[in-house]
């Protein structure tokens, strides 16, 4: 991934080409636990269907959606804040609803506004909101009827799932919970960043993808011209 990304013209420096000055903030030592939890995080990813950079993100997203499935089952508000639920507590937590579409206002798409705010309870209220908001997803996705403005059939007749909406679901129904070490790794480490983006209608379940040939970019929901340039 580190070689598409740099093919792809990414700007990124090896650590071990960084100034000596800044090396220090990304270098880590070899007992440093998150390193032990990434590497047995990697070892407990599914197979990917192939070696491309799309290909190798998805058994990522499926491991996601398998964990988050067993947080929505024991309401664990504690693992999808990690050490930030600390500062809020359980009652803050039960109070939060799902997020919306109106809390990611439409933009350009390559225009997109990321805030991480600063204030500890409207971090969590963007976190457990995207969370709750990807349960209610769910729902649909098991009756996918979209509504449509003119005449429609009665009883509506359900669209057919995408390829990656039966990724979701597959994870999400699968009642083996995924290794201690995944919950460990994405729960105290790996929050999903997607909450922040204040102004881009994205969820949780929207395909995500890196822009690294010049003519797909999965990550916004209408296509791109190749010489669009992606902020973010």
């Amino acid at each position: 991934m580190f070689a598409e990304a740099l093919k792809a013209r990414v700007p990124m420096i090896p650590i071990d080409q960084m100034p000596r000055n800044i090396r220090k903030d990304f270098d880590l030592p070899d007992d440093a636990r998150i390193a032990g939890l990434y590497t047995e995080y990697m070892a407990a990813l599914p197979s990917a269907s192939g070696d491309t950079l799309e290909a190798l993100i998805q058994p990522h997203r499926y491991l996601n959606f398998r964990w988050r499935s067993i947080l929505a089952r024991n309401r664990a508000d504690d693992r999808v804040l990690g050490q930030l639920y600390q500062k809020v507590g359980a009652s803050f937590c039960a109070a939060v609803s799902a997020g919306t579409d109106a809390d990611h206002p439409p933009c350009q798409p390559n225009e997109w506004v990321y805030d991480v705010p600063k204030d500890p309870e409207e971090q969590a209220r963007q976190l457990l909101g995207e969370q709750r908001r990807l349960e209610r997803h769910i729902e649909f996705l098991r009756n996918p009827v979209e509504r449509r403005p003119g005449p429609h059939s009665y009883p509506p007749t359900p669209r057919e799932l995408t390829p990656y909406e039966k990724m979701i679901l597959s994870a999400w129904d699968e009642q083996e919970p995924p290794l201690l070490v995944v919950d460990q790794l994405l729960a105290e480490y790996a929050h999903d960043s997607v909450a922040a983006f204040t102004s881009w209608p994205c969820a949780l379940w929207d395909q995500r993808g890196i822009w690294c040939d010049q003519r797909r970019y999965l990550a916004e929901n209408e296509p791109m011209n190749a010489g669009d340039l992606a902020v973010a």
